[in-house]
């Protein structure tokens, strides 16, 4: 069993009798004074991770995904972010969610592109901004527009990486296509 299937065990409230939540970002198990995560990490991801037990088994679950139920009352629904790409700052300020391609473009392995230093974002003639952008791997690139700030394209790219929410460029279109 994956931990995301193990997470659904645990509700805020169990987290609550077990973990507390310490503004630094790390978290103090209840039963016995220590704080969690300092020594225990996932080699390969570079994780804070936590064991509990669930059915008489350890099991670990990444602090970050911890942090957040935590502090929501629920369990992330796909990846979490971590805004400064410390994987080892857990502060809630510094966590946010995530789909995989959003991301991916926030990893820290992908490097600025073009004079704006941000990927799918081009400084025009006219020192308009202009956003390109496409999701997931096959997908084709789209032009969402040319935006007056570097704020406004950043937040049109993410906008548009995002699926759950409406897209910041749509009221855009409409008033450039007079519907």
């Amino acid at each position: 069993m994956k931990a995301r299937q193990y997470e659904a065990k645990f509700s805020a409230e169990d987290l609550r009798n077990i973990f507390e939540y310490l503004p630094d970002g790390t978290l103090l198990r209840k039963s016995t004074g220590k704080i969690i995560g300092a020594n225990k990490m996932n080699s390969s991801r570079r994780y804070y991770q936590a064991d509990v037990c669930i059915d008489g088994k350890p099991v670990k679950l990444s602090l970050h995904r911890i942090v957040w139920c935590l502090c929501t009352g629920l369990w992330p629904e796909a990846e979490i972010d971590h805004i400064d790409h410390d994987t080892f700052n857990n502060r809630i300020e510094n966590l946010r969610p995530a789909t995989r391609v959003l991301n991916n473009y926030y990893s820290k392995d992908l490097q600025p592109i073009g004079k704006s230093g941000h990927r799918g974002i081009t400084m025009r003639p006219s020192g308009k901004y202009r956003v390109r952008a496409k999701r997931g791997p096959g997908g084709e690139r789209q032009a969402l527009g040319d935006y007056d700030s570097l704020e406004e394209a950043i937040a049109a790219r993410d906008q548009f990486l995002s699926p759950a929410q409406p897209p910041l460029w749509a009221g855009k279109l409409q008033v450039a296509w007079g519907q």
